[in-house]
């Protein structure tokens, strides 16, 4: 999946056009992933269940290993993780176990 120009500005991207300066890891999870990312840009992160609805969002400010905790009273599932640098999204899926 890849949109470009939106109204907003804001471009989609896919894994085969990644944000060059963004690594996510540790999947599958129970609770916690990292995130790592090689550029001062902070990153806004949303978590989408299935449906499309944000179970969580933060900002990731910090240029190196940034780990990240899911909400314990989350169900176990596949959920969607939204990076945003404010002009590009990229869109990851991680398992929750």
């Amino acid at each position: 999946m890849e949109f470009q120009n939106h109204a907003n500005g804001t471009e989609i991207i896919n894994e085969a056009n990644e944000m060059d300066e963004l690594l996510i890891y540790s999947f599958p999870t129970k609770s916690i992933f990292n995130v790592t990312k090689t550029t001062n840009t902070p990153l806004e992160i949303q978590v989408l269940d299935l449906t499309g609805r944000v179970v969580m969002s933060d900002i990731i400010l910090s240029q190196k290993v940034t780990e990240v905790e899911l909400k314990r009273n989350l169900p176990k599932g596949i959920y969607q993780l939204w990076f945003s640098d404010g002009i590009k999204v990229q869109v990851k899926k991680i398992i929750l176990e």
